[in-house]
This record gives structure tokens, sequence and C-alpha cells, in this order.
């Protein structure tokens, strides 16, 4: 059985079967045989092929997913998603640096959100103290991608 709405999908973004297995990084013959036999993709597949095609992952292919399955996606560890990094409560990045016990790593483009925080500072201290490792990586503020980054949170 053949998936025409993938077809369709490739179409409508003006894209060919080869160009979308570059953009996903996958055989050109493997999406050629999602189209033509309606063989499934593994499902990290899928959704790089929807993300690519800007359409739902449910458009291209059922969710074969069993009602248990389903059901067990409400026990998932994602309770809230934050559009936007500064919508996240400080005293929940305390909370989920608190936990920490070996190593503490943290990557920001730009931390100031975390320097202005003086229990931020007490939290990383006292896991200095414990012996836990503690890495703080910052954007060179002299890049192109850290200063755009500022531009779009209406830093600058």
């Amino acid at each position: 059985m053949t998936n025409e709405r993938l077809r369709s999908a490739l179409l409508a973004q003006g894209m060919t079967v080869r160009d979308l297995a570059e953009a996903i990084d996958v055989n050109a013959k493997t999406v050629e045989r999602w189209i033509t036999q309606g063989k499934v993709p593994y499902r990290r597949h899928q959704y790089a092929t929807a993300s690519v095609l800007a359409v739902d992952v449910t458009t291209l292919w059922d969710d074969g997913r069993s009602v248990d399955s389903a059901t067990d996606l409400s026990k998932a560890e994602i309770v809230t998603v934050y559009p936007h990094r500064h919508m996240v409560p400080n005293a929940l990045w305390r909370e989920l640096y608190a936990r920490a016990r070996n190593q503490l790593d943290v990557l920001v483009y730009s931390g100031l959100w975390l320097s202005e925080d003086p229990l931020f500072h007490n939290l990383l201290k006292a896991k200095v103290e414990s012996n836990a490792q503690v890495r703080i990586m910052l954007g060179d503020p002299g890049c192109d991608a850290v200063r755009q980054r500022g531009i779009d949170e209406g830093h600058r």
C-alpha cells in the first residue's frame, strides 16, 4: 500500500525523495520504500520527516500505538512545557539543580538570570563543598549566534 499522504506532503514542499532523505540523514531508497511500499519508519524518522515537511506526524502515518501505550504517555516525565526560558519559575531551576548529586552542568548563551540569583550562588557553593563537579559554560558575547539570541529575547 502506498503512502500518498507522504508523497503529497513532499510535493507541497517542492521537495524530492532525495531532498527529504538528505534532510533527515537516511538513504533515499528508504524514503522511497516509505512511499511506494507503505513501510513505516522508526518513530524518530517519522518525527524528523514531519518536522521537515511542516506537518503533523499523524498526517503522514497513523498512530499505531495501542490504547495501553497511549495511556502510558500520561505517565511521561514531561509535566509542563514552557515556551520561553523566562517563563520558567526561578525556584524550579534551583529545585532541578539541587537534585544534582555528582555533577551539575549549565550550558547557556548568556546566564544573567542565574548570575543575578543569590540563592543559586549558595546552591553552587554547597555543591562544590559536597565535592560535586560544577561546570558552567557560557556563550561568547561576541559570537553572532549569542548576539542574535539576545535580540530574539529582547535584551538588545
